[in-house]
C-alpha cells in the first residue's frame, strides 16, 4: 500500500466522521436555531417597525437568524476537527430549515 492510499483512507475516514456528526447533530442544532429565531422575533416585536407587517416581521427574523447561523457554520466548517466540521454542516442545514420553513409559513398563512 502506497503513501497516497494511506492518505486517501485517512481523508475518507475523516469525511465519514464529519458526516456522522452532522447527521447526528441536526435535530439538536435545528432546535437551537429555531429557539434563536424565536428570540429574534421577540426582539423585533418590541419595535414599532413591524406593527402591521406580520409577513415582514417573520421573514426578517428568519433572515437574521439564518444569516447568523450561516456565519457560525462557515466558522465551524473551517476547523481542523472533523467533529466541528460536522457541527458546522448541521448548523448550515438548520439555517436552511429555518429559512425554508419561515418562507413556507409566510406564503401559506400570510398572503
Amino acid at each position: 500500500m502506497g503513501t497516497a492510499d494511506v492518505a486517501a483512507d485517512r481523508i475518507a475516514d475523516e469525511q465519514v466522521d464529519t458526516w456522522r456528526v452532522a447527521t447526528w447533530a441536526v435535530p439538536i442544532t435545528a432546535e437551537i436555531v429555531i429557539a434563536v429565531m424565536i428570540g429574534v422575533l421577540w426582539l423585533l416585536a418590541t419595535t414599532s417597525a413591524f406593527a402591521d407587517l406580520e409577513l415582514g416581521w417573520l421573514l426578517t427574523g428568519a433572515a437574521i437568524t439564518a444569516g447568523a447561523a450561516i456565519a457560525a457554520a462557515g466558522y465551524l466548517t473551517r476547523a481542523p476537527s472533523s467533529w466541528r466540521r460536522g457541527l458546522g454542516l448541521s448548523v448550515a442545514a438548520s439555517a436552511g430549515i429555518v429559512a425554508v420553513g419561515a418562507t413556507a409559513i409566510g406564503v401559506v398563512f400570510h398572503r
